[in-house]
């Protein structure tokens, strides 16, 4: 097969879901949030042209691979012009002419607030599929530093305490919060719609199921809060039109089904590996390890990525090794995980 073949490849993409519409004519149209979202036709004939939240299932079992595409990213019109992880921007020119450097945000690595010179904005895409609608992946793009944080903690959040994400049901929702944001006159509050992720489980009837595989869940430490909610003005999907006239729905949503009926189900089969690499990392959520540095480091001891670890023996050696003395533990895994990212940096830093 070609070589790097697979970074080409892409999932059926079905469409997009929109996060708001555009107002005003000519030199006067802009993007405006809207409190629902916005649908194509498919499906706004099973939900309603204007609804608040859907149902959804995501295509792949890892957080990141469903939220993807995090970059800060600067446009004119429609095209993308610059992309940036915070350390090394790219220059996307015509014909492949594209140009690397590196980020002004750079000198300030700690500072994921800072305002970028360059207009570049923190964007994301999320992938899902809508249960009623054809087998292929709707895609939200989403914008806000903050929003994208948010969404990317409940996207771990359950993946450590129900398993992989690809086997159970979700719902997806615009929740109404008040959003603090920086204008030259200083700090401002306004009213924002953000996508936010839940389930239709309980934590009852998460031991149970988990209960029922043999698996004792555990859930990640709270994460830092933030004393600034970031949001962006244009948080809206790029290619939002103005909203279609829909027959009204025809099925409203479902509610979720009983609680015994969920976990009788027979939800597809996980192999015990791959639940023995999420106790893993419940374990060393327990010890205050955040996935970040225990992927690191797992990735520093056996010189590989998570999804190729040497099972069974890299299971064997883990559940010891997280038995020990939880301070020795924490301090050894982040001196190998910082020193995993270090060579990371310099290998980046040698290739630009």
């Amino acid at each position: 097969m070609i070589h790097n073949l697979d970074r080409r490849i892409r999932p059926p993409r079905l469409g997009t879901i929109g996060l708001g519409v555009k107002v005003g004519v000519g030199d006067n149209e802009r993007p405006k949030e809207v409190r629902h979202f916005v649908v194509p036709p498919e499906i706004a004939k099973v939900y309603g042209a204007e609804p608040t939240r859907l149902p959804v299932r995501f295509p792949w079992n890892e957080p990141e691979q469903c939220l993807h595409s995090i970059f800060y990213e600067q446009r004119k019109g429609r095209t993308k012009v610059r992309q940036c992880d915070g350390r090394l921007y790219t220059e996307i020119h015509a014909a492949g002419q594209d140009v690397q450097g590196t980020c002004p945000r750079a000198k300030e690595p700690d500072n994921l607030y800072a305002v970028c010179a360059l207009g570049c904005r923190a964007r994301a895409r999320l992938s899902v599929l809508v249960p009623k609608t054809r087998l292929g992946i709707w895609e939200i793009r989403l914008g806000g530093l903050g929003r994208i944080a948010d969404l990317m903690a409940e996207l771990r959040l359950y993946r450590a305490a129900i398993g992989p994400l690809s086997q159970f049901p979700f719902e997806i929702e615009r929740a109404e919060v008040e959003e603090q944001y920086f204008a030259q006159e200083g700090p401002r509050w306004r009213k924002g719609y953000p996508v936010r992720l839940r389930s239709p489980y309980t934590l009852e009837e998460v031991a149970a199921l988990h209960e029922a595989q043999g698996v004792q869940a555990a859930l990640p430490p709270a994460p830092h809060e933030e004393d600034v909610v970031d949001a962006d003005e244009d948080e809206l999907n790029g290619e939002a039109a103005k909203p279609q006239a829909v027959a009204p729905a025809t099925a409203p949503l479902s509610p979720p089904a009983s609680p015994a009926g969920r976990i009788e189900a027979d939800p597809p089969a996980v192999e015990d590996a791959e639940i023995d690499i999420s106790v893993m990392f419940a374990t060393a959520a327990k010890l205050g390890i955040t996935p970040v540095d225990y992927t690191d480091y797992l990735a520093g001891v056996y010189k590989t990525d998570v999804d190729n670890l040497p099972l069974p023996r890299a299971i064997t050696e883990q559940r010891d090794f997280l038995a020990r003395d939880p301070a020795t533990v924490r301090q050894t895994v982040e001196k190998v995980a910082a020193n995993v990212r270090s060579r990371r940096e310099n290998q980046q830093g040698r290739l630009v």
